[in-house]
């Protein structure tokens, strides 16, 4: 077992499966067993195949067992992309409240309100003291800015959510944080999104909510319906501006 979690420390997803394909299941650690074999398959390409292994290892483990800080955030992000969000919540069981380092303390809450939000508007309060736990942290976390921004939005703060997400300034940063949470795509596209009309890119902005629309979930009527205020809105402005230049 070791030897794997070395391997995966590497990146070597192929070395980390040979060195697992030694070791026995039914061993007392079979749970560890599936939850290292999880994280290989995940960093292979293996989603389908990661996800069994995950769904295993929480069958066998206690409700309140705590797993390590690695194989936690591993777990909950390769079922958030499932969509497999009670698996993603029991994963981060209790790591974020015990976190050390600030850093660790943000990545661990932006997660847990990422599927908290991802669940749908019952549990958008919560998703929202996550997210501002996570900026006490680390005040200008890109994940958590444009996560808070989004369930601001969805509650009907519109303007708040994007002064918010305008806070993210880099499109790199906006990139990097939709990758590094493994988001579903239509959580994805909902803050590319609310980041694109904050920085007044509005043709983006009704592309990415159109994609976020055809995704099913909770949140899929709200994107519907930004979507068509964001055209009402643009039929307005082009009014005013025909009216304002006759003479």
């Amino acid at each position: 077992m070791l030897r794997a979690r070395a391997a995966l420390a590497d990146n070597r997803s192929d070395l980390a499966l040979l060195a697992l394909g030694v070791v026995r299941p039914g061993e007392p650690d079979e749970a560890e067993l599936s939850i290292v074999l999880g994280r290989a398959q995940a960093m292979a390409g293996q989603h389908r195949e990661a996800l069994a292994s995950f769904e295993r290892a929480a069958s066998l483990l206690d409700h309140d067992a705590l797993v390590p800080e690695v194989d936690a955030l591993a777990m909950a992000r390769s079922a958030l992309q499932a969509g497999r969000l009670p698996l993603a919540l029991r994963a981060l069981y209790g790591h974020a409240d015990g976190a050390e380092r600030s850093q660790t303390r943000a990545a661990l809450r932006v997660l847990e309100g990422h599927i908290l939000q991802a669940l749908g508007p019952s549990s958008l309060e919560q998703a929202i003291a996550a997210y501002r736990e996570a900026l006490r942290a680390v005040p200008e976390h890109a994940s958590a800015l444009l996560g808070l921004a989004l369930a601001l939005h969805r509650q009907g703060a519109r303007e708040a959510a994007l002064a918010i997400a305008k806070r993210v300034r880099d499109p790199a940063q906006v990139d990097q944080s939709l990758l590094e949470n493994a988001l579903p795509r239509g959580e994805r596209s909902a803050r590319t999104a609310l980041w694109r009309e904050s920085i007044a890119d509005m043709s983006a902005a009704r592309d990415a909510w159109h994609d976020a629309m055809q995704e099913p979930g909770p949140w899929r009527e709200h994107a519907r319906t930004t979507l068509l205020a964001l055209g009402a809105g643009e039929r307005r402005a082009a009014a005013k501006r025909s009216g304002a230049s006759e003479p």
